[in-house]
């Protein structure tokens, strides 16, 4: 039809389709017959466009896309469907999406309003909070400490607040309409004045091709935070994870991928990468799963169980009933309950439905056996201790110095409110992505000089903007002990704060794969082709957007990089 076949339609992208339908030569009775489909077509195609997913393709597999994109396929959907009077009730919609996509999100969103639903947005994004009709805030605090709701009320109230999200608000207001201090640079993170060199040895990649990447070019310096940023599509996660990240690999781990290229993960491919001599290692920290087993919990992830299992068995009951640090695990036979195997529930096999969990009839949910629940620790037993929060845990073994030091790293990257034996199952992408940053500090802490790039995709997923600073702050850490950060963002609090930004763009899909603009992020917020420079520029507080300014290329030595920033020795 229309000159193609049906695999040639399903590899166009999806804006491109109403073009197509519009050339179609369809007799008087093929009209007929089609006019309903393509009236259908033509809207469900415009509701994907609108959702900012013209880029995608027809043919392109579910599994393939992000959560993100999933939502909004979702979100396209019930826009299709015309329904009324319902609650639709989104979790981060804006996850994936460019500031510029922001605005067309809410338009959406307020058109399910508009046409008489009820529409419930769980969200941080600033720009979806001011956008509200209505604003409930929980908190006061994470875990234990939060589970209240301490406002309720209209974004123009919350700003003039002193609740996290109000003081968040009022400062980013302040910010983009340059009020001195608490505009520029009142708020924690980095600054340009605490910015860590990039005049030194650099990745470069040349030549990367995947998708719509045609021979992309990118330069990542050693010992600094890169963001890799751009408008949704543009390429971003094909250049760093399909390509920076699978040639890392084989530069600096003899030739293997971990690409399961038998399931469908491609490997990109490029010209020439230099600069590997600088690292020893490269680290992928993503939102996948810890552990696929409630067997999996925070404290055994960052391997700090084994010392509290070594606290256990110090004590004199524990002596006395001739038990060892191997008799408060759970994982292994002597000193968990063999009813349960240690899991605390045991599993009933449904014929016709899915299996339930019920708690253990033995221990009753505790997993051990009565002997190892009789020692104690200041009071506690080892099930009481796998019950307390992070935060309450480093608190109750102030004396011991190695485990506090890990659990502090946990409290650093926000997750001070899980609780130490929390199965790995009930744990977010986000709150796995951070437990995996945790883990790499404390292995930054224990090995001195190791030098490795660790990549990060949207760490700010399901964090607040105080959140945000927190993990500002920890990324930071990871490049004072030497290594090197790559991170794939969209938050302007984090492209703001990074020492080198890669735009990339200039649209999505075949509108993109280009590295538009290279450089500090103050350079690049002057680069007229960069879409995300115009919301830099804002998030910095400058006064206003300069144009003429060429784009920063590749091998450029910016003015700015020269000296040590303050605050970095």
């Amino acid at each position: 039809m229309g000159g193609l076949d049906i695999g040639k339609v399903s590899a166009m992208p999806i804006e491109a389709l109403p073009k197509w339908m519009e050339r179609l030569d369809l007799r008087p009775m093929e009209v007929r017959i089609a006019s309903t489909i393509l009236r259908e077509l033509s809207a469900r195609v415009g509701f994907l466009v609108d959702v900012g997913l013209g880029y995608l393709t027809l043919g392109r597999q579910m599994r393939t896309v992000s959560g993100g994109e999933a939502q909004r396929i979702s979100l396209a959907n019930s826009l299709g469907s015309r329904l009324v009077d319902t609650l639709y009730v989104l979790d981060e919609p804006s996850i994936g999406l460019h500031p510029q996509d922001m605005d067309a999100l809410m338009a959406l969103l307020r058109r399910l309003r508009d046409g008489g639903n009820t529409v419930v947005v769980v969200e941080h994004n600033a720009t979806a909070i001011r956008a509200a009709d209505h604003v409930v805030e929980l908190g006061p605090g994470s875990g234990d400490l939060g589970g209240e709701v301490v406002f309720e009320g209209t974004p123009d109230d919350l700003v003039r607040t002193a609740t996290n999200t109000g003081r968040y608000l009022s400062m980013e207001r302040a910010r983009t309409r340059g009020d001195g201090e608490s505009g520029r640079d009142g708020r924690r993170g980095w600054t340009e004045h605490r910015r860590w060199p990039v005049d030194g040895a650099r990745i470069r990649l040349e030549g990367a091709r995947l998708h719509n990447l045609r021979g992309a070019e990118a330069e990542f310096p050693i010992g600094a935070m890169t963001v890799v940023t751009g408008v949704s599509g543009s390429g971003k996660s094909t250049l760093v994870h399909d390509i920076l990240y699978r040639a890392l690999e084989r530069e600096l781990r003899g030739g293997r991928t971990s690409a399961k290229e038998h399931l469908g993960e491609v490997v990109g491919a490029y010209g020439s990468l230099t600069g590997t001599e600088h690292l020893d290692d490269v680290i992928l920290i993503d939102q996948s799963p810890i552990g696929r087993t409630p067997r999996s919990n925070p404290v055994t992830y960052i391997r700090a169980w084994a010392e509290i299992r070594r606290i256990f068995a110090r004590q004199r009951a524990a002596a006395t009933a001739g038990l060892d640090a191997r008799s408060f695990s759970f994982n292994v036979k002597g000193g968990r309950c063999e009813e349960c195997g240690g899991a605390g529930y045991v599993r009933v096999e449904m014929v016709f439905m899915a299996d339930i969990h019920v708690p253990c009839e033995v221990c009753g949910g505790k997993r051990y056996r009565p002997e190892v629940l009789e020692v104690r620790v200041r009071g506690l037993n080892v099930t009481d201790v796998l019950d307390m929060t992070v935060d309450r845990a480093i608190r109750f073994f102030l004396r011991e110095p190695r485990l506090g030091q890990a659990l502090w790293h946990l409290q650093q990257v926000g997750l001070g409110y899980l609780r130490l034996g929390q199965p790995a199952t009930t744990l977010s992408g986000g709150e796995a992505q951070r437990l995996k940053i945790a883990r790499e500090l404390i292995g930054a802490a224990a090995r001195k000089g190791a030098r490795k790039a660790y990549i990060l995709d949207e760490p700010t997923t399901g964090l607040s903007g105080a959140d945000v600073e927190l993990l500002n702050e920890v990324l930071r850490r990871l490049v004072k002990a030497g290594h090197t950060l790559v991170v794939v963002e969209h938050d302007l609090d984090v492209v703001r704060a990074a020492d080198w930004v890669v735009d990339m763009g200039p649209g999505a899909g075949a509108r993109g794969g280009e590295v538009v603009a290279m450089g500090r992020p103050e350079d690049v917020a002057t680069v007229p082709e960069s879409v995300t420079g115009r919301f830099l520029g804002e998030a910095l507080g400058l006064p206003g957007r300069r144009s003429g300014r060429r784009r920063p290329q590749p091998r450029d030595r910016q003015a700015s990089d020269s000296g040590a920033p303050a605050g970095a020795a």
